[in-house]
């Protein structure tokens, strides 16, 4: 029920929320980026030792399946310990080619809150929500999917229906 109070909220009486994001090079980021194609949105943060691996190999496969067809775009969810330097070293030393957007706690509570519907708080990195969450042309949410073989399947299977 809760979940459907903060759909109907979000979705049908919030004004537009407006985001502030940046890319490792400092330049703002405006999600109307990833519009046109459908896209995989992510949380990461370099030192996480659990999930974070694991998203961060499903979505190297993705990119290698999909190319440019899809958009990859990560949040990283640790901007006290995460540089763009640190980032940029962490994203070179494991050959990932995405992008990483940077922005504070509150603007990453407001995606998780208004995009993704969850009422999760980022007390701290490890609180993020796991999934690699499937988003339309418009930006806008469709499904999440926890990063192993089982959900990884569906998502391929509902990309290749959706491309």
């Amino acid at each position: 029920m809760f979940l459907g109070l903060i759909f109907f909220v979000n979705f049908f009486l919030s004004p537009s929320i407006e985001y502030e994001f940046y890319d490792l090079e400092g330049n703002s980021v405006n999600f109307d980026k990833y519009k046109q194609k459908h896209s995989i949105l992510t949380f990461t943060f370099t030192s996480c030792p659990t999930t974070c691996p694991m998203i961060n190999a499903e979505l190297k496969k993705l990119k290698l399946k999909y190319g440019n067809e899809i958009n990859i775009l990560s949040i990283n969810v640790d901007p006290k310990n995460d540089s763009p330097d640190r980032i940029k070293e962490f994203m070179n030393l494991n050959d990932y080619d995405w992008d990483i957007l940077i922005g504070s706690i509150s603007e990453i509570e407001k995606v998780m809150e208004f995009m993704l519907y969850s009422d999760r708080k980022l007390e701290m990195p490890g609180y993020h929500l796991p999934n690699l969450h499937l988003m339309n042309k418009d930006f806008d949410y469709i499904e999440g999917f926890f990063p192993v073989p089982e959900d990884m399947n569906d998502l391929i299977l509902k990309l290749d229906k959706l491309i």
